[in-house]
């Protein structure tokens, strides 16, 4: 049994069709005195002429995505960074609360003119004026980790005389908190 829907003579006209058609193409493409056309090493200006990019053009063009991916890495590290810094931010804060709260404690078992309350209150209290100083560690911490592998472009931008230079890395000051155990 015959699979094939087409008669006989279908198939021979389809086949004599298709070679017609690739010795007509050679005909055209040796016709031509251009090379042949690659997809991004030529562009159509606006008046339809075909022109042919520089080589740098098309250098700085295929580094896009090399860029790009260097970016988009940089601010992963640098946000990364900074959310580990913000939970580390968050670990003092509650250390200043405690400590304060304990250093409070023991002073009033042994003065005694001191209530649990203010304890409390003072540790809250220096618990704030800790947390006030989040956002300018997550700050450096993200623009340390950004800048820590950046290296210069072939064209980078320039700044403006305005500008504040940036570069080396920006020391964050921890403050050291000591547990006592009784």
């Amino acid at each position: 049994m015959d699979t094939n829907p087409q008669p006989a003579g279908a198939n021979a006209a389809l086949a004599s069709e298709n070679e017609r058609l690739r010795v007509r193409i050679k005909e055209l493409e040796s016709e031509s005195p251009r090379e042949p056309e690659t997809g991004s090493s030529r562009r159509r200006s606006s008046t339809g002429r075909t022109r042919k990019l520089s080589p740098e053009t098309k250098d700085r063009i295929s580094d896009i995505p090399n860029h790009a991916t260097d970016e988009m890495e940089k601010l992963a590290r640098a946000v990364s960074y900074a959310t580990a810094e913000h939970i580390r931010s968050t670990s003092d804060v509650l250390n200043s609360f405690a400590d304060e709260v304990f250093k409070r404690g023991a002073r009033r078992d042994s003065e005694g003119d001191t209530t649990l309350t203010d304890d409390v209150m003072a540790g809250v209290a220096s618990a704030f004026h800790e947390s006030l100083d989040t956002p300018r560690r997550v700050i450096e911490r993200f623009f340390d980790a950004y800048q820590e592998e950046n290296k210069p472009r072939s064209s980078p931008r320039s700044r403006t005389p305005d500008e504040p230079a940036r570069g080396g890395r920006v020391e964050i000051k921890e403050k050291t908190v000591r547990t006592e155990s009784r």
